[in-house]
């Protein structure tokens, strides 16, 4: 994931994880919510809406070891029920930064 497509995959990945966990557990809205911000967030990054600068200290990360995949992860994980984004950049910084 060094790239916007491949931050957009990860996203997208993610997205329809949540939403087979929707169609499990119809009751809990927060999975289909969650699909729909990854889906967004997947777009931006698609569209190339990330700032270069946080691009660049992703790429940078990324390239010191496997800290970023984990880390995007575990926030792509909790979208939609403990964290919301809705610009790919408050994602991508929140990555990045400790």
């Amino acid at each position: 994931m060094t790239d916007a497509t491949g931050i957009a995959h990860a996203l997208e990945k993610k997205a329809s994880w949540r939403r087979e966990k929707a169609q499990r557990h119809p009751e809990d809205v927060r999975n289909i919510e969650a699909a729909e911000m990854l889906e967004s967030l997947a777009a931006q990054a698609e569209a190339g809406d990330i700032d270069p600068e946080l691009s660049d200290r992703l790429t940078a990360m990324q390239n010191e070891g496997d800290e970023a995949d984990e880390r995007a992860n575990e926030l792509m994980t909790a979208i939609g029920f403990s964290q919301r984004y809705e610009k790919i950049d408050h994602l991508i910084r929140d990555i990045v930064t400790d």
